[in-house]
């Protein structure tokens, strides 16, 4: 089993402490926090986190976690790991996407100085029974000098728009270059236990990509990592304005605690097909409607959903019209 500690000072920092892991005497503390409803409307309509960050507030709590051997769990190593990785899902009725740009958060332990440091990058892996599988695509290479010392934010662009057509994916932070030049990278985390087991992975040196929850072979450790994905996709609009000049949905409040307004037009007289997703995709409550007019106005009750990102959709036989709703 791999051996870890906890940094709870500053974003450059030294190593300061080796434990054993054991999820009894890991501190919980906070080195970085963010606010969950915030931070969650920061991500409507146009962008998407690992489940964890949109349905429990225990991911406002952020920590970076070092290894016994050196460098930290979320980033180089004195293991050599080489990648960190976070399983996506999207709801179908989004697909196909374009991914612009991920953001996350960073920190090192040292920079050579006269240098911008290491190349860090940003992947997308397609989804393989369950572990990152084909290699999709390389973001722009970020260096060590571009971390923002205070927050840790850190952004990571593609050259180009990354054309997307399945519900699951994955993200990955490639710190390999750190290896070249004595440096460790480190990504933020959640603070163990508050993630979902078989979605956070780590790619050794030898290539293989090992599930970071396995007591067995890797740290033991329940998290996921804080990367936000940018995405356009055709419901990706204001929700104050129609998605056509025929056929448009239209929802508020937005974030929303009890009571939803949906508002729809419609070409002509027909039955509707009212669908709502979670986050993985399943349909968690449909009915249907026969309108008696063109413009619609419906009210679903969220109050006793649970906190998190849902999707509406509005089904006719002409098209199926989508938004995405953060229920706080």
């Amino acid at each position: 089993m791999k051996t870890i500690s906890t940094f709870l000072f500053f974003l450059i920092i030294p190593i300061l402490l080796i434990a054993q892991r054991s999820e009894n005497i890991i501190p919980n503390a906070t080195h970085l926090q963010i606010n969950f409803e915030n931070y969650n409307r920061d991500i409507i309509p146009d962008s998407i986190m690992p489940e964890i960050f949109m349905t429990d507030p225990c991911s406002e709590n952020l920590l970076l976690y070092s290894a016994a051997n050196g460098g930290f769990i979320g980033g180089s190593n004195g293991y050599g790991d080489l990648e960190k990785a976070n399983l996506f899902g999207i709801d179908v009725s989004m697909t196909p996407f374009e991914i612009t740009s991920i953001d996350t958060y960073l920190a090192f332990d040292s920079l050579t100085v006269g240098t911008d440091g290491a190349n860090i990058t940003a992947k997308v892996y397609s989804f393989d029974s369950g572990l990152p599988g084909n290699l999709v695509a390389t973001s722009q290479a970020t260096t060590i000098s571009e971390i923002d010392v205070n927050t840790g934010l850190t952004k990571f662009d593609f050259d180009n728009p990354i054309s997307m057509s399945s519900t699951r994916f994955f993200i990955a932070i490639d710190f390999s270059d750190c290896y070249n030049t004595g440096e460790n990278v480190g990504l933020y985390s959640t603070t163990n236990p508050c993630g979902i087991k078989e979605t956070a992975f780590e790619k050794w040196s030898d290539g293989t990509w090992v599930d970071m929850s396995s007591v067995d072979n890797s740290w033991g450790l329940v998290i996921n990592h804080p990367l936000k994905t940018h995405i356009t996709y055709e419901g990706t609009v204001s929700t104050l304005e129609p998605l056509s000049a025929t056929n448009s949905l239209e929802i508020y409040p937005n974030p929303v605690q009890d009571i939803l307004e949906i508002n729809y037009s419609l070409i002509e007289q027909q039955e509707v097909i009212v669908q709502i997703h979670n986050q993985l995709g399943q349909v968690i409550e449909e009915f249907t409607e026969m309108p008696n007019l063109l413009e619609t106005q419906l009210h679903l009750n969220v109050k006793n959903y649970n906190k998190g990102i849902y999707y509406i959709s509005i089904i006719t036989k002409e098209k199926i019209r989508s938004q995405k709703f953060l229920k706080i």
